[in-house]
């Protein structure tokens, strides 16, 4: 009985997704035509980005425990167009003490 049940759920799910564009109308050819639209000025937009992130890429600078090393400098290793997050509430500090949410592994039960 459980397979049945199963073979039969699983025929209606299938059956369900098969038909579930069916009633397309043209109202949605609209929606997609303005979509391209709105995609060719997101475009645009991002292109202008582009070129802000390019001068912008000369204030990045790299972490103090990193000037030791024997690296090259921080405009060569960063993508063209790096992800860059505003913070929230402020930017951190370097280094400190890592605090752990849980004791379960402390020192004291090594």
């Amino acid at each position: 009985m459980k397979k049945i049940l199963i073979w039969l759920l699983s025929i209606v799910f299938i059956a369900s997704m098969a038909f579930a564009g069916i009633s397309c109308k043209a109202e949605a050819v609209e929606e997609a035509a303005e979509e391209a639209v709105e995609e060719a000025a997101e475009e645009e937009v991002e292109e202008a980005a582009e070129e802000e992130v390019e001068e912008a890429a000369a204030m990045y600078s790299q972490a103090p425990m990193l000037n030791d090393m024997d690296l090259p400098p921080v405009e060569e290793r960063l993508p063209k167009n790096p992800l860059v997050i505003e913070p929230y509430d402020e930017i951190g500090t370097y280094g400190g003490t890592y605090v752990r949410a849980t004791a379960a592994f402390s020192e004291q039960q090594r």
